[in-house]
C-alpha cells in the first residue's frame, strides 16, 4: 500500500529513461490530482500513462499473465488482477511475490465462496469483485452473508457485486457487518433488489454528479435508522470522483 517506495523507484526511472518508471510517476501525479479534485491535470496524467499501458503494458504484465488475466495498473504496477477461485487459493503467494496485487475480480466464484472469505490472503485487498459470468453462479443472499462474516476483510474498501442475485437480506448482512471498516463504495447494480447507496443526477454540461440531486433511497435511510451511519452508502457524494476505485484508496 505504501507510497513511498514507489516513489523512490519513480524517480529513479526517470533519471534511468525507464518507461515503466515514467508509468509509475504518472500514475503517481494522477492519484495525488484525483485526491486534489484536479480534474484536467488528473486526465492529462492519466491518458499519458494509458499510452505507455497501451504500448508495453503485455511486456510489464508477462508473468502475472501467466496466471491471470485483464492486468490493471495503478501506481506503476499491477494491482488488479481477474482470477479464477482454485488458483488463488493454491497460489495466491505466488501471485502476491509477482506483483502488488490489491484488487482480484473472482468470475464464477460462488461455490468456492466459503474458502475465499475464510482465506488469510484476502487481508491485503482494498478491492473485491464477483462476476456472475455463466449466469448461474450468483453469490446470492447466503453468500453475501458468508462474505460480510470474513474476519479477513478489514481493508477492504470497494466492492462490486453486479448480476449476483442478492436480495434484501443479503444487504442487511453487509449492512450488520464489523468486519468490514474501510468499505467505501458498493455497487449493487441488478440484482433482486434497488441498491440502497445515494441516488443522483449527473450535469449535462461537465458530466459530473450534480450535488444538489443527491439523496438517500427509503432502503438507504431504513439501513442507517438500523445500523448506524454507512459510509458506502454516501459514495457518491464523498467521493471527489466517482466511481471511486483503487487509486482513491
Amino acid at each position: 500500500d505504501a507510497t513511498a517506495p514507489r516513489e523512490a523507484f519513480a524517480r529513479w526511472g526517470l533519471g534511468a529513461k525507464d518507461l515503466q518508471g515514467e508509468l509509475t510517476w504518472l500514475q503517481l501525479s494522477e492519484m495525488r490530482e484525483r485526491r486534489t479534485g484536479t480534474t484536467h491535470a488528473a486526465a492529462r496524467a492519466g491518458s499519458e500513462a494509458r499510452a505507455l499501458i497501451l504500448k508495453h503494458g503485455p511486456e510489464w504484465s508477462r508473468q502475472v499473465l501467466t496466471m491471470a488475466s485483464e492486468p490493471r495498473f495503478f501506481r506503476g504496477f499491477v494491482e488488479a488482477v481477474t482470477l479464477d477461485a482454485p488458483t488463488f487459493l493454491t497460489r495466491a503467494a505466488e501471485l502476491y511475490a509477482m506483483a502488488p496485487i490489491r484488487s482480484i475480480n473472482f468470475v464464477d466464484a460462488a461455490a468456492d465462496l466459503e474458502a475465499i472469505a475464510g482465506s488469510p490472503h484476502v487481508a491485503r485487498l482494498v478491492a473485491l469483485q464477483f462476476t456472475n459470468k455463466s449466469g448461474v453462479s450468483a453469490l446470492g443472499d447466503a453468500g453475501l452473508r458468508t462474505l460480510a462474516a470474513s474476519p479477513h476483510l478489514s481493508k477492504l474498501a470497494i466492492l462490486h457485486l453486479p448480476s449476483n442475485k442478492i436480495g434484501r437480506p443479503g444487504i442487511e448482512a453487509l449492512a450488520a457487518s464489523k468486519g468490514l471498516p474501510n468499505l467505501r463504495y458498493v455497487s449493487l447494480g441488478d440484482n433482486l433488489v434497488d441498491s440502497p447507496v445515494e441516488e443522483y443526477a449527473i450535469d449535462g454540461m461537465s458530466g459530473e454528479i450534480n450535488n444538489n440531486s443527491i439523496a438517500l433511497p427509503e432502503f438507504g435511510r431504513e439501513l442507517e435508522a438500523k445500523y448506524g451511519r454507512l459510509r458506502w452508502l454516501h459514495a457518491p457524494s464523498e467521493s471527489r470522483f466517482f466511481p471511486p476505485d483503487e487509486r482513491d484508496f
